[in-house]
């Protein structure tokens, strides 16, 4: 026999947990885009063009200021710390009343503070490191078709933000139309607003997985504080995942709904073990506590 170890408020638990998250998304996207904006206008050009002239690649990738990066996306971990903060008070009132009243959730818990503070420089980093590497790329493309120095390096720094493919899609974005003989003023603004949206698409993109996955390791928090002060049992617990009824749901999570673990536990999906949704980028799965006996 399985039973639903919460309250049941007229809203779901799920909708509870995307509500925090859609709150936090907008800003943290909007701190990607001013970001990566502040970054490529720091670049220095007049070095970017000279080393492309000479042919230094290196010195090229070095005019880019790659060290302001991670302290531009600073603010990305407070956003982390607020879903998670917030996510596990949400959940608090799904838990039966005498839980909620004796439960008593610590943010500062060592082990809540570690995951806050590890995820966010793991995301920064993952975030600069991929950036830099589209650059990379985009460098040695251009220095490999001849295009103009000059040209060569306002076009690179327009690629601050991108990853490899969406710099690579600029590329061939931009290839395609002067094949179709767009030229001067206008080639230029077509492939900059291209490239505007592929910037917006990326910051939404990290904003929506990012913030919902702390979200969700906030509610675990919860569920983890709740078994250590005795008010749940783990052995007769477990986690359940919960698929979001809405037209996002993919063929990697369907599957997958309600699947349950143990609550240290890990949901098996086709791209590997997760402790906890998103399973991949911009995933809205979410998951509940269900008690089961015999």
């Amino acid at each position: 026999m399985s039973v639903v170890l919460k309250a049941r408020p007229a809203e779901p638990e799920y909708r509870a947990i995307h509500r925090v998250a859609d709150a936090l998304a907008p800003g943290m996207a909007n701190t990607f885009v001013e970001a990566v904006r502040r970054v490529a206008g720091e670049t220095a050009l007049s070095e970017l063009e000279a080393a492309l002239a000479r042919g230094d690649l290196a010195a090229a990738e070095a005019a880019v200021p790659w060290e302001k990066l991670p302290a531009e996306l600073a603010p990305v971990g407070a956003a982390i710390r607020t879903g998670f903060e917030q996510a596990a008070q949400a959940s608090v009132r799904y838990l039966p009343p005498r839980l909620r009243l004796e439960l008593r959730f610590d943010l500062l818990n060592p082990r809540a503070v570690d995951w806050v503070r590890t995820h966010s420089g793991e995301l920064i980093r993952e975030v600069t490191d991929e950036t830099r590497l589209a650059v990379r790329e985009v460098i040695r493309r251009a220095f490999e078709e001849g295009m103009h120095p000059y040209t060569s390096a306002r076009h690179i720094r327009s690629m601050v933000g991108l990853t490899r493919r969406q710099a690579q899609a600029v590329d061939n974005f931009r290839r395609r139309l002067v094949e179709e003989g767009v030229a001067g003023e206008k080639l230029d603004k077509r492939v900059e607003a291209y490239r505007q949206r592929l910037v917006r698409w990326r910051a939404k993109n990290i904003a929506r997985t990012e913030t919902l996955r702390a979200s969700n390791e906030g509610q675990q928090e919860l569920w983890r504080q709740a078994a250590e002060q005795g008010l749940i049992d783990p052995a007769v617990t477990r986690k359940e995942f919960i698929t979001t009824p809405d037209d996002r749901l993919c063929d990697i999570c369907a599957p997958l709904d309600g699947q349950r673990v143990g609550l240290e536990e890990s949901f098996q999906t086709e791209l590997g073990p997760v402790l906890t949704p998103p399973v991949h980028q911009q995933c809205r799965c979410a998951m509940r506590l269900v008690e089961v006996r015999p």
